[in-house]
């Protein structure tokens, strides 16, 4: 229904921010959004998500200070843990957002 539309929404919005390079706008929906991945997104896009929250939270931890680049990598570095092991059990359609990363 509504909600699985507003996620969707959200997901879109978050890839756009993406490929504008917005890292910040992209950050603020990332935490605005909670985790997507606990909703029924689906396969796909809950793999997708995983991956643009590693892509948005590294780029963020870049320019962000001390504290805030620990938060950041933490955050990427539970998502990548996340792919990889997806990638480790069977799914060939993760390894290349690992490359990506």
């Amino acid at each position: 229904g509504n909600t699985a539309n507003h996620r969707r929404i959200i997901f879109l919005q978050m890839e756009l921010l993406v490929i504008s390079q917005e890292w910040e706008r992209a950050s603020e929906l990332l935490i605005e959004a909670g985790n997507l991945r606990r909703s029924a997104l689906g396969g796909f896009l809950g793999v997708r998500f995983t991956a643009l929250d590693a892509l948005i939270s590294l780029k963020v931890a870049q320019t962000s200070s001390l504290l805030g680049r620990m938060k950041w990598k933490r955050r990427a570095m539970k998502s990548m843990k996340l792919l990889r092991s997806w990638a480790k059990n069977g799914n060939v359609n993760v390894v290349h957002s690992i490359h990506i990363l």
